[in-house]
């Protein structure tokens, strides 16, 4: 076997020892592949076992999803894995048997017989995880959508509706990525954060997370909506929702909104003004049953095309302003139940309502009991 020459050996041992190592960040905060295995390796020699903390990077690089160019990414130069594979199973040796370091007994020529069985367990290894990364999706692209969640409640939860058209194509709790891909999951501590991967960008978000009742938070940041047409019972039943984050919607494909917000009892605002509705023919039900919503903008909400507003605020009960100044009703033929139980309303103002197409208005109004002022001057 060819002789290493010090010189070589020293020039690849300065150049890991210039990096500086995150000590007490989490692995998602260290962005640079070589530093994630220079991380990985300082616990190595910390804990004294290396090849347990060897296969641990090799683990947690497929949660962090291995991309097929991971070696040429981080080696480009093949000599230095060579150089990189000595440096850890020298200092492996010594580590087993306990030598202390010094320095001028450190760069002696390496006793390649010594160590033939660690080049082939870490061979063996690093050929692994190269397997496995020509196994595992790439899906920090361009055409990846994510959804974060949070599930603050212990046992098992629906993270989104089993019958949705579009299952996502990664799961991760906890930082952990799933091995199987299901709707229901098990947590035993409260505080749980998901991701929901769609490695593409779909058109469908019916009923997604239809009955989840244990979400508690949801954001959007990351989740692509330009091409969804459907958003009916998008939440519906998501009874512990506290804090939702739609502010990345685009919904200028959007047709449908019914059912979009039913039940979502622990809603206490919601900001639409971004909302692009110029295509939604059906937002009947919308609110319905947000009980605690306080704060709810629309004021861009464009209802020119809507055909039914049936219970649309219904069981708003908490709601004490409303502002629909902007609202189209020409081609609305049904109004039944509209603001029924909104009983904290003090002022409506539908003076511009047409409803010359409506052909049901029953229990329009019913427990407006706080109703104070009300124009329906046009009707």
């Amino acid at each position: 076997m060819a002789e290493i020459k010090k010189e070589n050996f020293k020039h690849e041992l300065l150049s890991i020892k210039e990096i500086k190592l995150p000590e007490k960040k989490k692995l998602d905060q260290v962005i640079n592949l070589k530093d994630q295995l220079y991380y990985y390796f300082q616990l190595m020699i910390i804990k004294l076992n290396p090849f347990i903390f060897l296969m641990k990077f090799i683990n947690q690089k497929s949660q962090l999803y291995l991309s097929k160019s991971f070696f040429s990414d981080l080696f480009p130069d093949k000599n230095n894995i060579f150089s990189f594979l000595l440096f850890i199973i020298y200092f492996s040796n010594i580590i087993k048997k306990k030598e202390v370091y010094k320095s001028k007994k450190f760069f002696k020529r390496i006793p390649m017989k010594k160590i033939i069985s660690y080049i082939q367990l870490v061979i063996f290894e690093l050929l692994f995880t190269y397997t496995l990364a020509n196994n595992v999706y790439e899906i920090i692209n361009s055409n990846s959508s994510i959804i974060n969640l949070k599930i603050n409640k212990i046992g098992y939860s629906d993270i989104y509706y089993s019958k949705v058209k579009y299952k996502p194509d990664i799961i991760i709790i906890n930082e952990v990525i799933q091995n199987n891909i299901t709707n229901n999951y098990y947590f035993d501590e409260p505080n749980n954060n998901i991701q929901l991967i769609w490695n593409n960008s779909i058109n469908n978000s019916a009923s997604m997370f239809h009955n989840c009742s244990n979400i508690s938070e949801i954001n959007f940041s990351d989740f692509d909506t330009s091409y969804i047409t459907t958003m009916s019972h998008m939440f519906y039943g998501c009874k512990s929702l506290t804090l939702i984050d739609l502010t990345s919607f685009i919904t200028s494909n959007v047709t449908s909104m019914d059912f979009m917000f039913f039940s979502c009892s622990k809603l206490i605002s919601l900001n639409l003004s971004h909302f692009i509705t110029s295509k939604v023919r059906n937002i009947n039900h919308m609110f319905f049953g947000c009980s605690t919503l306080k704060s709810l903008n629309l004021s861009n909400f464009d209802t020119s095309n809507a055909i039914s507003m049936m219970s649309m605020f219904n069981g708003c009960s908490n709601l004490d302003f409303l502002d629909i100044s902007n609202f189209h009703t020409s081609l609305v033929n049904n109004m039944v139940s509209m603001f029924r139980d909104c009983s904290s309303l003090t002022f409506l103002d539908l003076s511009h309502f047409n409803t010359n197409n409506v052909g049901n208005m029953t229990n329009m109004f019913y427990g407006c009991s706080n109703l104070a002022f009300l124009d329906i001057s046009n009707f």
